[in-house]
């Protein structure tokens, strides 16, 4: 990793597989490690060898968590092919510790074959030899992860640093601590997650707590504080540190997801997925997926979304907000400029 962060310091575009934090970051804790340690700190006097082993943890833990990413099984890969629309609207995906397992796609890495090209008119693009299925998976959206303050210093410092930049979270929620109590929290959330209303989404969240019928128009992708809560306690995040988000940027280092274009009629669509090293949702994994079947040779693409298109596209970009929202499903604000 300090070889990276060194290249990317001389602002050397390197191609990075697994994204790497700035040192300011934390390196979070694997979540078998980090409940561990706590099981023996309140029993002291066990052995470490009684705690259940790393797989079987993992093996107890998964469906759980993901019911509480939006997913209802524990084998969330299983349905992707079926029922890609569910698929495309959870919010994080939990992925098995099983390197073998088809439940751990992202950690295994892309199979793809990817090919980045020279379009006509758009620049660079991506396009892929073979046919993609269906819900299958694509390559990761790798960088270095920033914290805020780092990257709005860069953003200042360079022109072309926002055009890569994205905000980790949950569709569109940088701050998942402002989830926890969203009534003090409104006017952030307002502005940066489009359509948002405090008291529509607290009554959704308690209807369905309660089990009772949702409004079809009320958005399932932003989760409950009680669903935040869990998976932030389940990472290791107090509720003080939830209210620090992160960045990737993918300006001097990344991978080829960095040149795939925007689309009005995409075939990729932005997961969230965590895999077993890392249930910090702050630094979930970005992932791109196919949400239909791909003949070989399509340029692929996705959705910027609509901030991208008016600021950027139109002309009318505004210094305050360009990076963009990463989120279950789809891209809530803005991503990059003209390459």
């Amino acid at each position: 990793d300090e070889e990276v962060r060194e290249s990317l310091r001389r602002r050397i575009f390197v191609y990075i597989a697994d994204s790497v934090r700035s040192e300011s970051v934390p390196v979070p804790k694997p979540p078998y490690e980090r409940a561990r340690d706590e099981f023996l700190a309140r029993n002291p006097d066990r052995d470490a060898s009684k705690f259940v082993d790393a797989k079987a943890f993992h093996d107890n833990k998964l469906k759980d968590m993901n019911v509480l990413g939006g997913m209802n099984t524990d084998v969330p890969y299983s349905i992707r092919r079926t029922s890609a629309s569910m698929f495309a609207s959870c919010m994080f995906i939990y992925e098995s510790l099983h390197e073998q397992s088809e439940q751990a796609v992202v950690r295994n890495g892309p199979t793809k074959r990817l090919e980045v090209y020279r379009t006509e008119g758009k620049g660079w693009g991506v396009r892929c030899w073979d046919q993609i299925e269906a819900g299958d998976f694509v390559c990761e959206f790798t960088g270095e992860i920033l914290s805020n303050d780092e990257a709005a210093t860069r953003c200042k410092a360079n022109d072309h640093a926002n055009e890569y930049m994205f905000e980790l979270g949950s569709s569109g929620v940088n701050k998942l601590g402002c989830l926890l109590d969203p009534m003090k929290h409104r006017g952030e959330l307002e502005e940066n997650v489009d359509g948002f209303d405090a008291e529509r989404y607290l009554a959704r969240c308690e209807a369905e707590e309660k089990g009772e019928e949702i409004d079809e128009d009320d958005d399932r992708q932003i989760a409950s504080p009680s669903a935040i809560r869990a998976m932030l306690k389940a990472g290791g995040v107090s509720n003080d540190e939830a209210m620090t988000g992160f960045e990737l940027d993918g300006l001097r280092g990344g991978s080829v997801a960095r040149f795939i274009n925007t689309s009005k009629e995409p075939n990729l669509f932005i997961q969230m997925v965590c895999t077993s090293e890392n249930w910090d949702i702050r630094q979930a994994r970005l992932c791109l997926f196919a949400m239909k079947r791909i003949p070989a040779m399509t340029e692929l693409t996705y959705d910027y979304g609509t901030l991208y298109q008016t600021r950027f596209e139109e002309g009318d970009a505004d210094e305050e907000i360009k990076r963009v929202g990463a989120s279950g499903g789809y891209v809530q604000t803005l991503q990059r400029g003209s390459r």
